[in-house]
């Protein structure tokens, strides 16, 4: 029984060794992948190149060198792929390839990385755009996420995807994929048209939202996040002025009234706003503010009521 032991276990050490591979072995089969490659063969070349990376991880010899390279080509060939893919309208499959690429590559070839996420990030974008025309906004903003991750500094698919949140109504996500772009405004001017781009759709969103919620207490919510975004935004502090004189949340009127009346462009939206203050005021009773912002009132439909008001408030 010893004797039979002893001859098997020389017979697998001679096989190990016999499986052992030199260098110069694991580089002819770098050699053949690399001339798949270049022949455009990708799906071969990537057989090649696992088996040079297996030889080169079991042989005695320092292979070092020539396994990175086989993990770098191997990258570019899941990259190709996953280009042709894409351009297929594959996305699923271009997806998987790329995300295999980019792995291999944050290892082998770091440099092309970045790269690798643009395209990414592309192709969920466009698997994003089949779920917007679907009307599936859960789904695109699923595939605009994941391609920010795929690439964080995509500031068109932040904007999308904010507004695909904005659409289900979830506010929070939404502002969290605005401010990512408000955000990158800040670090450097290309992205500031992006910036603006962002504060000006959240607001919107926040105001439409705001229009069509029936209950105030919704409403003023919506409005206040909108000015915190952009405290010059003429239409939201005109629309916080106006919610609350319907409203009768006479306090919020004369509280924000300063604020709204400058935010505003022209001599008419100005005396409107200055109106409602004026109104809330009177309300209130404070017939001196009232008449301060009533004398304020230069132009528009309110001009000719507001002089009146005046000249009772001083008899």
């Amino acid at each position: 029984m010893k004797k039979t032991l002893l001859t098997l276990a020389s017979l697998l050490l001679f096989s190990a060794g016999a499986m052992a591979q030199t260098l110069d072995e694991v580089n002819t089969k770098f050699n053949e992948a690399a001339t798949l490659y270049n022949n455009k063969d990708f799906t071969g070349a990537i057989t090649a190149l696992e088996e040079t990376i297996n030889m080169a991880n079991s042989s005695k010899d320092d292979c070092l060198t020539t396994m990175t390279e086989a993990q770098a080509y191997l990258a570019r060939c899941y990259r190709n792929l996953g280009v042709k893919d894409a351009s297929a309208g594959n996305f699923d499959s271009a997806a998987e390839k790329l995300i295999k690429a980019k792995e291999l590559s944050e290892m082998a070839d770091p440099g092309s990385v970045r790269a690798i996420e643009s395209v990414l990030s592309k192709v969920y974008q466009a698997q994003a755009s089949t779920a917007l025309k679907a009307e599936d906004y859960a789904k695109a903003a699923e595939y605009y996420e994941k391609a920010v991750a795929a690439n964080e500094k995509d500031t068109n698919a932040m904007l999308l995807a904010a507004q695909c949140y904005g659409k289900l109504g979830n506010f929070e996500k939404a502002e969290e994929f605005y401010t990512k772009v408000i955000e990158l405004g800040k670090t450097h001017s290309k992205y500031a048209e992006a910036a603006q781009t962002a504060k000006d759709a959240y607001i919107t969103d926040l105001l439409s939202s705001a229009v069509k919620a029936e209950d105030y207490a919704v409403a003023k919510p919506l409005i206040e996040k909108a000015i915190a975004v952009d405290s010059l935004s003429s239409q939201a502090n005109m629309l916080l002025l106006q919610s609350a004189n319907n409203a009768k949340d006479f306090d919020t009127v004369i509280a924000a009234g300063d604020q709204a009346i400058a935010a505003q462009a022209d001599d008419e939206s100005k005396s409107n706003a200055c109106f409602l203050v004026a109104v809330a005021a009177q309300t209130k009773g404070d017939n001196a503010k009232a008449i301060k912002y009533y004398q304020m009132v230069t132009a528009g439909p309110n001009a000719e009521t507001a002089k009146a008001q005046v000249a009772a408030l001083n008899k």
